[in-house]
């Protein structure tokens, strides 16, 4: 709850996707030697994209799925209970399993996750879609 009302926001470059959230998962897991791995899966809701797509001069008419942000296997230290922020590396992109699905995998610059204390997710950053660079945000409360 946010102000009083849930939050459900995946927004690229001003576009509401909104959240499939019986889909869309984060999980912080402790593997061998006590390690907190970070695996993240957003879907955008697929009810809110046919909304958004069924208009042809819509300039996202041309995808077929509402977007998808995920992260696979990163390490990550802090302590899920206090809330976290994760900064990604510019090299992470390269070394993780990181992107937004529009169609294709679409590499993502600058992200920053903020998990808070009672299941508040934050995810900003920028993705790279046909040739431009677009802001994205991702604003959840499970």
């Amino acid at each position: 709850m946010h102000g009083g009302f849930r939050v459900a926001s995946f927004i690229i470059d001003g576009t509401d996707f909104g959240i499939d959230e019986a889909s869309s998962a984060v999980d912080i897991s402790t593997k061998d030697k006590g390690r907190l791995i970070l695996n993240v899966e957003i879907k955008g809701d697929k009810q809110r994209h046919s909304q958004i797509t069924e208009n042809e001069s819509s300039p996202w008419s041309w995808t077929l799925y509402p977007p998808r942000f995920y992260l696979r296997e990163y390490p990550v230290s802090g302590s899920p209970t206090k809330g976290m922020i994760v900064r990604l590396m510019p090299d992470d992109t390269d070394n993780y399993d990181v992107a937004i699905y529009m169609m294709e995998h679409n590499g993502v610059d600058g992200v920053v996750i903020k998990i808070g204390k009672q299941g508040r997710v934050e995810i900003s950053g920028r993705v790279g879609i046909d040739g431009k660079w677009l802001p994205f945000t991702i604003d959840w409360s499970k």
